[in-house]
């Protein structure tokens, strides 16, 4: 088992920052990035033994099961309801390792898990991602684009489908470009790696203040209205025709990170961050017609994790969320757009001595 972990690592090894997904429907290869140098220049940092027990002079070896969160919502301010979309996202089972400064993980989709085509529609994919979860900090950065979309709640059509469960846009593309950091201020007590990067163990529970900023740009496009003419029932309040709109944002947030331990192995982590800024977002017509706003930009992020941890053994699930609201007032509507991106995951890691 070592020797594929580092076969694979070694074939891979070009994708050191990066994740990536490139998928044509279902079928793809997914590789990712989630450690980083833990103790070089100004991320050097002790931790408090009592509470933490560093583990990245060991080889964790971890297998996975994984299922991205990517979502594009648009609605009225004041209205009950929003037209909102999903790619046919697909579940992945992987295998990864960590040592030191270096983490890989690598997704397959498995053909039994995925074939759902015919109910949600076909998805083209690149996802490019690097979640690093340094000592004192954790930066995220990711490209992803995802063309062929269904929407989530036909029951707001005014004529539903005849032939499929939900509206398919298979001309709808969304475009997610971003990058989000934060400082954590207890970093001596309070490990983020424990929970989400297995090469760590908190031993006794611990919290920290986070703050940090964020910096995104958005853009979404189809062959005609975003919003489709069976979307306006009635119940909807969204009469909007525009085909083609981007959103650029920044913002700053803050938040307050606790895992709770219990009998020093079992664990539950609760992170969240909120926060405001400006953003610019422009609309484009059937007539090519482009009307831009600058409004508020509101954000949020959730990370949740929980399981078991020892000095040779994790199991554990965790989850994590990126939420961008961006507000805009195109010829006097008052609007707003919202993307979600993240992950669940299902982890079991093994830590084994390297001479």
């Amino acid at each position: 088992m070592l020797l594929i972990y580092l076969a694979l690592s070694g074939l891979i090894f070009y994708a050191l920052l990066h994740e990536v997904v490139c998928c044509p429907g279902n079928a793809f290869v997914f590789l990712s990035t989630e450690a980083v140098a833990q103790k070089r220049g100004n991320v050097e940092s002790k931790t408090d033994n009592g509470y933490i027990s560093d583990f990245s002079d060991k080889l964790t070896l971890r297998t996975f099961v994984s299922r991205k969160i990517i979502g594009y919502q648009v609605g009225r301010r004041g209205a009950k309801h929003e037209a909102e979309y999903s790619p046919n996202d697909a579940t992945t089972v992987g295998l990864g390792f960590s040592y030191r400064f270096l983490g890989l993980n690598a997704n397959f989709s498995l053909p039994f898990l995925n074939a759902d085509d015919a109910v949600y529609g076909r998805t083209k994919s690149l996802d490019l991602a690097s979640y690093a979860y340094l000592r004192k900090f954790t930066v995220d950065l990711f490209v992803q684009i995802y063309k062929g979309h269904y929407m989530s709640d036909p029951d707001l059509l005014a004529s539903r489908p005849l032939h499929t469960r939900y509206l398919l846009r298979p001309d709808l593309q969304t475009q997610f470009y971003g990058f989000n950091g934060h400082y954590i201020f207890n970093h001596r007590r309070f490990s983020y790696r424990a929970s989400f990067l297995q090469n760590e163990w908190q031993r006794r529970s611990a919290g920290s203040l986070l703050a940090g900023l964020n910096m995104h740009y958005v853009r979404v496009k189809a062959d005609s209205s975003i919003v489709p003419p069976e979307f306006n029932n009635g119940k909807s309040e969204l009469p909007l025709h525009f085909t083609k709109t981007g959103v650029f944002s920044l913002g700053v947030d803050a938040g307050y990170a606790h895992t709770f331990v219990f009998r020093e192995h079992w664990f539950a982590t609760l992170a969240l961050m909120a926060g405001a800024g400006g953003n610019n977002t422009s609309f484009t017509n059937d007539s090519n017609s482009v009307s831009s706003d600058f409004q508020l930009h509101l954000n949020g992020t959730i990370r949740l994790a929980t399981g078991y941890n020892s000095e040779k053994w994790f199991a554990g699930l965790y989850y994590v969320n990126f939420l961008n609201r961006n507000y805009a007032t195109p010829d006097g509507a008052h609007l707003w757009q919202q993307t979600q991106n993240g992950l669940y995951r299902l982890v079991v890691a093994r830590r084994v001595n390297v001479r």
